[in-house]
């Protein structure tokens, strides 16, 4: 295994040590797509003293959006997923190389190819609706919840 050098956090020199994770129960919600499951956000928390390890992304974010605020801006962002579903089982898949695979949804192969309307079922008829799974709330302070 060869690290990345220039981390001064966590290296083979210094080790990498063990955290925590904090959950966040703000952001506790049902997984839609998975019976009696949920999904919960966590900060990572340095072991011994349980506060925020400076240098995890959560942490980077809050004092990033932290800093907005005092400049008076509010930060937003959105999430683009992007995947494809295939007609062909995972088997099936392997054993074509991955390739020549059949699109079980015609969003990219009906749009490049025609003006006409797709009449195949589109992939997101497959997936739970969002809202089942909807996102997490505004965040509380990740201190108080450990």
């Amino acid at each position: 295994m060869g690290p990345v050098q220039g981390y001064r956090f966590a290296n083979w020199k210094r080790g990498y040590g063990d955290f925590g994770l904090a959950p966040d129960w703000l952001t506790l919600r049902p997984a839609a797509w998975l019976a009696k499951t949920a999904l919960v956000v966590c900060d990572v928390v340095a072991r011994e003293t349980r506060q925020l390890v400076s240098v995890a992304p959560r942490s980077i974010l809050r004092r990033q959006v932290e800093r907005a605020s005092a400049l008076g801006y509010q930060g937003m962002a959105g999430s683009e997923l992007e995947y494809y579903v295939f007609s062909n089982s995972y088997r099936e898949a392997e054993a074509a190389g991955y390739a020549n695979l059949e699109q079980a949804g015609c969003y990219v192969s009906c749009k490049a190819r025609s003006k006409s309307p797709c009449t195949r079922p589109r992939a997101a008829s497959c997936a739970p609706p969002a809202s089942r799974s909807s996102p997490p709330r505004a965040s509380g302070d990740a201190a108080s919840t450990s």
